[in-house]
Formats: structure tokens, C-alpha cells, sequence
């Protein structure tokens, strides 16, 4: 079995998805709370891809709360003024609350994002490390230590008698017979 690191370019883009789809669903459960309508799916496509490959690109290594806020904050307010942009909405159009009621059930519900995604942050790495730690490692070869050794020729024994031969020229072919 092999295990995907959460921040190998796998683990990074399933954590962007997920932070960038998380961030245009709230976004999009704002706006049809405000008009009472859904947005245009291909309005909210590109801006939901485009924090996905941001969060991504930001998940090299585990995030905490603040760096998952600032996202899922920078997101939240660019998705609004997005989605104002096609149809200006009334924010109390449909209730009678005021506008500071209204920010500040954006700002809880964006608090209440943030920490279920740092919450699975943590978890993927806790379980991650636990499953790194149990499994088997994969062998690699060792890495080579030190310079390389010089091999020196062999020595070879030779008996006397061939050793006083040792660099005579010697008779090729077969012995000649009398």
C-alpha cells in the first residue's frame, strides 16, 4: 500500500479542493440566504477553482487556523463582491434584520468553516503519521558512503617453476613432435 503525503502534489490538491469548495459553498448558502436564489453555476465555477489552486499552492506544509482564516476569509469577500456584481442584492430583503446582524452571521459561519477545515487539517496529518509509522517502509538501495574505493589487480600465485616464465615469450601453437 502506498500513502499519499498530504503534501505531495496529490495531498496538496485534494486539501485545496476541499478548502476551495468548502469556501464557494458557503459563500453560495450566503447569497441564496440573501436573495433567495442560486447563483449561476458557471459564475461560481472559476472563483471556486481559482481558490482551490491558491489553497493548494499554499499547503506545503500543515496550516493552522490563522493561515486556513485567511483564505477562507479572502475568499468569503471575494465571492461576495462577485456575486453582487451580476444582480445587486438587498442584504435584508429577506428578513428584517440590520446589516450588522447580517456580518456578523458571515462571520460565524465562516468561523465555523474554518474550524472544521482546521480540524480535518490536523486529523490528515495525525492519520497520515500514524499509517507512515505502520506501514512498511519501501527499500531503497543505500546511499554510497565516502569515495569510491580503487580496485588493485588480484594477485595470483604462481608456482616457481611458471614464475621464472613471467615475461619470457613464450611458443604458440602445438609442440612440435621428433
Amino acid at each position: 500500500m502506498t500513502l499519499i503525503p498530504p503534501t505531495g502534489s496529490a495531498g496538496r490538491a485534494v486539501r485545496g479542493g476541499v478548502v476551495g469548495v468548502a469556501t464557494g459553498a458557503l459563500a453560495v448558502v450566503a447569497h441564496v440566504e440573501a436573495t433567495g436564489s442560486p447563483p449561476d453555476v458557471g459564475l461560481i465555477a472559476l472563483p471556486v477553482v481559482l481558490l482551490a489552486v491558491a489553497a493548494a499552492a499554499l499547503a506545503g506544509r500543515e496550516r493552522g487556523p490563522a493561515q486556513i482564516l485567511g483564505l477562507v476569509g479572502a475568499g468569503q469577500v471575494a465571492m461576495h463582491a462577485l456575486l453582487s456584481l451580476p444582480v445587486p442584492h438587498d442584504h435584508s430583503a429577506r428578513t428584517s434584520d440590520s446589516g450588522a446582524l447580517m456580518v456578523l452571521g458571515h462571520v460565524l459561519a465562516t468561523l465555523v468553516v474554518v474550524a472544521v477545515l482546521a480540524c480535518a487539517e490536523r486529523a490528515v496529518f495525525a492519520v497520515t503519521a500514524v499509517l507512515a509509522s505502520a506501514l512498511p517502509r519501501r527499500l531503497a538501495p543505500s546511499a554510497v558512503s565516502g569515495p569510491p574505493r580503487t580496485v588493485s589487480p588480484a594477485t595470483v600465485w604462481l608456482p616457481k617453476a611458471e614464475a621464472s616464465r613471467c615475461g619470457e615469450p613464450t611458443r604458440r601453437g602445438p609442440p612440435l613432435a621428433h
